[in-house]
């Protein structure tokens, strides 16, 4: 894989928590919200962000791996969603009952 430096960042909580790598969080919290941190300075740059769960319905049983829980495309540089193209609707985590913790990507 070629390398490459990083033209934004994503800083991204769930509820008031910051997502980090291996955090956990509970099924209840109320929102995602999201804010890229660019050097765009003109705002041309477009974005698409994905939330996907790996682990559907288990992670024993994965045979619907990389379940769709988001698709959002043309996100501009400042985050607004309301200016964005919303390919899906957001469909909030609730993996079945006694199937585990679940992984998200996004």
């Amino acid at each position: 894989m070629d390398e490459f430096e990083p033209e934004a960042l994503l800083d991204l909580k769930y509820g008031e928590k910051k997502v980090e790598l291996g955090n956990k969080f509970t099924i209840d919290a109320p929102d995602v919200n999201f804010v890229f941190n660019g050097s765009d300075s003109d705002n041309k740059s477009r974005f698409t962000l994905m939330m996907v769960d790996p682990d559907a319905p288990s992670r024993e049983n994965p045979t619907l791996r990389e379940w769709r829980h988001w698709i959002v495309g043309n996100i501009p540089s400042d985050g607004n969603l309301s200016e964005a193209t919303h390919l899906d609707d957001y469909y909030a985590p609730s993996p079945p009952s006694g199937t585990g913790e679940h992984r998200y990507v996004l």
